[in-house]
């Protein structure tokens, strides 16, 4: 099923667009700058993302071979950033900018294939943010952004 203009397949092109874009133009000063919301650099920031992706595309994996979401309390998030953020701040800066995108665009690309009775077990069961990733990167992206300006 394709989720049409408005929906998530769009906001995510969008939101592709967005990141590469500034992805695209941020130079190394700017990647090691601290966003002082997250307490975390640019760069770690994009990482951060990037592991959030990549839990959606290994949950969205998970489905296809269940047939269902595993149950995992949305508790868990806050103790996966605790965990990871110093890996995050070890990643180059530049392979974090880069990870960010190619990470975006594969689980935007598996959102892209999903049908329809994935698409309802994600709405039905709250997991709206399974279909658009582009609500979790545009928060950091305005606050990477406002840092930036």
């Amino acid at each position: 099923m394709q989720v049409g203009p408005g929906g998530y397949i769009e906001r995510n092109r969008r939101g592709i667009e967005r990141l590469r874009g500034l992805v695209g133009r941020l130079d190394d000063q700017q990647l090691l700058r601290e966003v002082p919301v997250l307490g975390w650099s640019v760069a770690a920031t994009l990482a951060h993302l990037a592991f959030w992706d990549g839990w959606a595309l290994a949950r969205w994996e998970g489905f296809a071979r269940l047939g269902a979401f595993e149950d995992i309390p949305d508790s868990v998030q806050h103790l996966a950033n605790a965990a990871a953020a110093e890996g995050w701040r070890a990643i180059p800066p530049r392979a974090a900018a880069n990870l960010a995108l190619g990470s975006a665009e594969r689980v935007v690309a598996r959102i892209s294939t999903l049908g329809e009775p994935a698409i309802v077990a994600a709405e039905s069961t709250g997991r709206q943010y399974m279909l658009d990733r582009s609500a979790h990167w545009q928060p950091h992206l305005e606050e990477i952004e406002r840092e930036l300006a």
